[in-house]
């Protein structure tokens, strides 16, 4: 028996999957441990004899089954709660998760004449395979050996109903912009910087040509871009977010943008959201900065704490110490207009300079 501290237990939560994976993979890798201590105290503990009749083959089958499939779940709910990612290939990944699990209960013939596009669309209920045919994971092949046949057939059949409602809760979950984030995806460093196989985006310059200014010039820079030698990225990690902004950079002979339709088409993409994890990440922020000792806060105020704690404290800004001077009660309070505190601060970081 592992004598090392227990693992802690992660309380389930109706929103949080990410918890849900914990619980799981801490119940699976400590299963036999939890079945032994249950056992013993059966006797004295009506509670641990219930659970004592849970930890049996059956039980430890479908948790094998389900921690494979979690940790799936939770690897594509980090990406899409992360700031760091890169948002272009984001959809790339979701199709991947979703195309993933349908391979293991639709038909093959079927499911090669689906196009990766209309994977949201796709009625799979139809084609499903029997369950003698279904994949549901390795450690799960491994161990239902273990199990009898009757039961067997419940928990795959557990299992299926699980994976169809998983598929159908992708498909629900689709974002609107889906569309849009999947053409975004034609603005990737690798495919930007293909000399052999550049893609064309002359249907999407011409569809958002109110972005881009004159279409033949957005197309021209596009086809110059191959050519373009660029700084090496942090930790060799050419995303997006980098790599566009380095071509921003790039000035001409009269020292203007030299890319500039190209780079404000793109970066129109870059804007689109593709999660509402910002958006709930600035609420959680902000019933920690107005609270109840702080209902009277001023609207000015909390956008301005906001603002700080969410954006400035994260990134690698350093006053200057001409502006810490100035950040005392008479300028903070006493400016009658954002502008007039703004203009304080940058009047003196100009003599600084």
């Amino acid at each position: 028996m592992d004598e090392s501290a227990p693992k802690k237990m992660s309380k389930l939560s109706g929103t949080r999957w990410l918890a849900r994976f914990e619980t799981v993979s801490v119940i699976y890798d400590q299963f036999e441990i939890l079945k032994i201590y249950f056992g013993l105290e059966a006797k004295s503990c009506y509670t641990a004899e219930l659970l004592s009749h849970m930890f049996n083959a059956k039980t430890k089958l479908y948790l094998a089954f389900l921690l494979e499939m979690l940790k799936k779940i939770c690897a594509i709910n980090k990406l899409f709660q992360s700031e760091q990612v890169d948002n272009l290939k984001l959809c790339e990944d979701l199709h991947d998760l979703l195309y993933s699990c349908l391979q293991r209960i639709v038909f093959p013939d079927h499911l090669s004449k689906v196009k990766k596009s209309d994977l949201g669309q796709f009625n799979f209920s139809r084609v499903l395979m029997p369950l003698s045919c279904v994949y549901f994971g390795f450690q799960f092949n491994l161990i239902c050996n273990h199990v009898e046949s009757d039961d067997l057939n419940t928990i795959k059949r557990d299992c299926m109903n699980f994976l169809i409602e998983f598929c159908e809760q992708i498909q629900n979950r689709m974002p609107d912009n889906f569309e849009i984030l999947e053409r975004g995806k034609i603005f990737s460093p690798e495919l930007v910087t293909n000399r052999i196989s550049q893609p064309d985006i002359t249907n999407i310059v011409s569809h958002f040509s109110n972005l881009c200014g004159d279409p033949g010039e957005t197309i021209a820079q596009w086809k110059l871009l191959p050519m373009v030698e660029l700084p090496s990225a942090p930790n060799n990690n050419m995303n997006s977010e980098f790599f566009w902004g380095a071509i921003s950079q790039i000035k001409n002979a009269d020292g203007e943008m030299k890319y500039k339709n190209i780079v404000q088409l793109v970066i129109a993409f870059l804007t689109v959201p593709f999660s509402n994890a910002a958006v709930e990440r600035v609420f959680s922020i902000m019933n920690v900065v107005k609270n109840k000792l702080r209902n009277r806060m001023h609207v000015n105020t909390c956008d301005s704490i906001l603002r700080v704690r969410y954006r400035l404290m994260s990134s690698k800004f350093e006053p200057t110490i001409a502006m810490r001077k100035k950040f005392i009660s008479e300028v903070v309070y006493h400016s009658n207009t954002e502008e007039d505190m703004l203009n304080v601060f940058n009047e003196d970081n100009e003599d600084s300079e």
